[in-house]
């Protein structure tokens, strides 16, 4: 998040699966706390976050708000089947149930951890 922030990013949004999002905007980390629901199916909810943040920052919303709205997004499509598929008022209802909980940088959770397609051939190691 901060090597993003030196390379010119104003705010950074991290989706982080089942763990909550996590926010770097004006040297301020905060988790993005949702309620708890049943997944049904986990795919999409990222880019249903993602479009949520993008449509309500396109709309005007605050920064706080778009993050809320998106992560109601995001949340909602995973308790149902097809991607994208939660309605505005539910999706607005929900975001109203999110909050940004600041947090100490020590706190912050580390992103899932990552690698190459090079670095998993390596783990696997000769066949």
């Amino acid at each position: 998040m901060f090597d993003l922030r030196a390379a010119g990013a104003r705010t950074v949004v991290v989706s982080r699966a089942e763990h909550p999002a996590i926010v770097l905007d004006d040297d301020v980390i905060a988790s993005v706390e949702v309620p708890t629901f049943e997944p049904l199916d986990h795919r999409g909810a990222g880019d249903s976050m993602t479009a949520g943040i993008a449509a309500a920052l396109a709309d005007g919303a605050s920064l706080e708000d778009a993050i809320r709205l998106g992560a109601a997004a995001g949340t909602l499509n995973v308790t149902r089947r097809g991607l994208a598929s939660g309605e505005r008022s539910a999706i607005e209802q929900l975001a109203g149930r999110v909050a940004l909980r600041p947090v100490e940088a020590a706190e912050a959770p580390p992103p899932p951890p990552t690698t190459t397609p090079e670095g998993l051939a390596a783990r696997i190691g000769p066949r």
